[in-house]
């Protein structure tokens, strides 16, 4: 049986291998034809599904894929196909890509696929012809979230003793925004355990541009700039508290996440080994190891305050920044030091809080120092001395004498107020009980009051409101007396609330500097009395200097006489055409020849310029007519020149701060903003006439600011969350 099986089995492969060979031979051609035409489609096919497969259409056929095109599909790289980014350079990194790819399928089909797709981009994909290049990355600094941003020193240098790669900071998938810079990335570097590298966490590295001009309370009345505070070497970190959170520690279950073998568990590598292997060998995310480090300015909002005092709801409830007590003394032994800051919690005044309250100074930028040895160290000042430096540190040395000042002055007004209180109390202890008698007891328990309220939160915290107390305490210890004694006498309440009495006490003796002259109070104020607020604006609107009455003195030839341009800076500057936007000199026809006083005759003796009188100095010199009506028609150019300017100005500006409210970063904007509002203020002080074509050069540059300005807010957008 199987001897017949293989005789019909070999009988078969004789006549069928005889018959192929005897094909072979008659049909040779048209078999090599066959062979090529097949070799040809079997080419062309597979060079047609190379190239269909790398269509995102192609990867969105899968539908866990989908969210990742469609992040693709909203961001920079929307014109890139997949595989440029996700394949190495090279026909051949393009088909082991391709196999890879096909193991990934069978993965899917046989649920092997994982729950996070992970693709690791090779830098020379980012760096491949037509994209990016080292030479154009070294050059090229960025701006992101308003910091600076050196690719050369990151890619080139080891950061921390690691190698970092283009996916370290730009992550695959952030915020549904393919390829997006994670900030995340850069505070677990400049902030995690940098306690021995100071430097990493300066904040002049990244915030290398000094931020200009903003409004603290998010309203045009309270601007604040940075540039006098930080020119004389006030550290961020003094106001700005708190803005890091979290320490990036490791989580404990860190490698349970992606591994299960023991033998890796157990494996003992160091921190560069470890970061070697997933940070510069693949790229693995930091939080999936390290905790996340915030980094930022709370701008969301303080808690609605919960009061019955309609005072302290509308003083807390209108803030909005970072900086308020509220953060540290919400309740406790602090209350009354709050309300006092707050300036409210006095009986007799309405709510008065302190100028530095108002700018959202919170109690640590007096209380709270920086150690010079390392920035991490907080040392609490609370000796008066210590204090003062803080004053000094901030203010100048003006402000070195004021605090021992106040906390004088306050012992003298509470030992005055209280001997006042103690003599009403006296008198009504005295006093029978009735109707006077308990109107004495109401008035005298306001005096109380206020009296132990400056007492218990120190007055120094607000002195002026401290000042307003006592002086109501006072008067009611008054009152109550003069309504238990009939022929009680009130003595008159003066309480110090001068300029000098309550906080510049040494300035009368004292020169500061004034535009580009110094200017000595002695002389103004005790040689010739005048009073403070002849030059200075009133406290309400403190700390603005005035220009009132100097001609009286410093015109002319006598013992006060100034040059023009020592008072009249923007005037000279716009004359002689010196801040042009080209960077270049635009002097007025007649600045070379004609000075100030040959215009303005009537100075000299005294008087107020008037057009009649430099329309006479125009015909005197130029000897006709004409030259008078001249004058008319610049004075009538100038005047259209800016009008509506100031309201184009004010507009932007409140763009501007709606922006900053919705959490924009419009600090950019701002600072064209305020290079606008320079020139206007030369054109408006220095008065257009003086150099017409100057003046309207300058007036069209404002414009196109303005323009741009408008423009770059359309285009402003939420800075996204940083998470992954």
């Amino acid at each position: 049986m199987i001897k017949r099986l293989w005789t019909l089995m070999i009988d078969f492969l004789r006549d069928f291998i005889g018959e192929a060979i005897r094909g072979t031979k008659k049909h040779w051609k048209g078999m090599i034809v066959f062979f090529v035409v097949a070799v040809f489609v079997v080419i062309a096919g597979l060079l047609l599904m190379l190239e269909g497969t790398k269509s995102p259409k192609f990867c969105a056929l899968c539908h866990s894929m989908k969210p990742y095109v469609v992040s693709w599909a909203h961001s920079s790289h929307k014109d890139v196909n997949c595989i440029d980014c996700h394949f190495k350079p090279g026909f051949i990194n393009e088909l082991r890509g391709k196999w890879k790819a096909q193991i990934d399928v069978v993965a899917v089909m046989t649920a092997q696929v994982p729950t996070k797709f992970h693709a690791d981009i090779d830098d020379s994909s980012c760096m491949r012809e037509g994209c990016h290049t080292e030479q154009q990355i070294s050059k090229h600094d960025v701006v992101f979230h308003g910091v600076h941003f050196d690719h050369g020193r990151h890619m080139k240098t080891l950061r921390h003793g690691k190698k970092l790669r283009c996916i370290t900071c730009h992550t695959q998938f952030v915020s549904s925004n393919h390829m997006t810079v994670s900030d995340y990335v850069c505070f677990q570097c400049h902030f995690y355990k940098t306690a021995d590298n100071a430097k990493l966490r300066d904040c002049k590295i990244c915030h290398f541009r000094k931020v200009g001009k903003i409004f603290i309370d998010g309203k045009a009345n309270m601007p604040y700039n940075h540039d006098q505070y930080v020119n004389r070497g006030v550290k961020c970190e003094q106001c700005h508290l708190n803005v890091i959170q979290g320490d990036g520690h490791l989580k404990g279950d860190a490698c349970l996440q992606c591994h299960a073998e023991p033998e890796i568990l157990n494996r003992r590598m160091s921190s560069e080994e470890i970061h070697k292997l997933h940070v510069t060998d693949h790229k693995v995310e930091c939080f999936y190891c390290h905790t996340r480090i915030k980094h930022s300015i709370d701008r969301t909002g303080v808690k609605k305050a919960e009061s019955t005092d309609k005072n302290v709801m509308y003083a807390m409830n209108s803030l909005h920044l970072d900086t308020n007590c509220y953060k540290c003394h919400q309740i406790g032994e602090h209350a009354m030091v709050r309300d006092m800051y707050m300036g409210v919690g006095g009986k007799g005044l309405s709510s008065m809080p302190d100028p530095m309250y108002r700018a959202h100074l919170d109690c640590s930028i007096c209380h709270v120092g920086i150690s010079k040895e390392t920035k991490e160290k907080r040392i609490f000042r609370k000796d008066p001395k210590a204090i003062t430096n803080a004053c000094v540190a901030c203010h100048g040395k003006l402000y070195s004498d004021m605090l021992n000042h106040w906390n004088q002055l306050l012992k003298d007004q509470v030992q005055k107020t209280d001997t006042m209180v103690q003599a009403a109390q006296k008198a009504l202890d005295k006093a029978g009980n009735g109707e006077v008698t308990s109107k004495a007891r109401s008035l005298l328990l306001i005096a109380k009051h206020n009296l132990g309220f400056v007492k218990l939160a120190n007055g120094v915290h607000n002195i002026v409101y401290a000042v307003n107390l006592l002086k109501v305490s006072q008067q009611k210890a008054q009152e109550a007396m003069k309504t238990l004694q009939s022929g009680y006498k009130a003595k008159k309440i003066a309480v110090p609330m001068g300029c000098t009495e309550l906080c510049h006490t040494s300035i009368a003796k004292k020169t500061v500097p004034f535009g580009s002259v110094p200017f000595p109070h002695q002389v103004h104020v005790e040689d010739q009395g005048i009073e403070c607020t002849q030059c200075h604006s009133s406290y309400k609107n403190h700390g603005k200097t005035l220009m009132k009455g100097c001609s009286e003195c410093h015109h002319g030839d006598g013992e006060g006489k100034v040059t023009c341009e020592d008072c009249h800076k923007q005037t000279a500057a716009l004359y002689k055409g010196l801040q042009s936007p080209d960077g270049k000199k635009h002097p007025s026809s007649m600045a070379e020849d004609v000075s100030c006083k040959e215009c303005h005759v009537e100075v000299a003796s005294g008087d107020d310029t008037t057009v009649a009188g430099i329309k006479k100095t125009c015909v005197k010199c130029h000897e006709e007519e004409k030259y008078g009506k001249i004058l008319d028609q610049w004075l009538a150019e100038s005047k259209g020149m800016t009008k509506g300017l100031k309201t184009q100005l004010e507009k932007v500006q409140k763009q501007i701060l709606k922006a900053f409210q919705e959490g924009k970063d419009a600090s950019r904007v701002q600072a064209s903003l305020d290079k606008a509002a320079r020139e206007f203020n030369l054109l408006m002080k220095g008065n257009p006439v003086h150099n017409l074509k100057y003046a309207k050069s300058l007036t069209n540059h404002i414009k196109k600011i303005l323009n741009a300005c408008t423009k770059q807010l359309e285009t402003l957008k939420k800075p996204e969350s940083s998470g992954l």
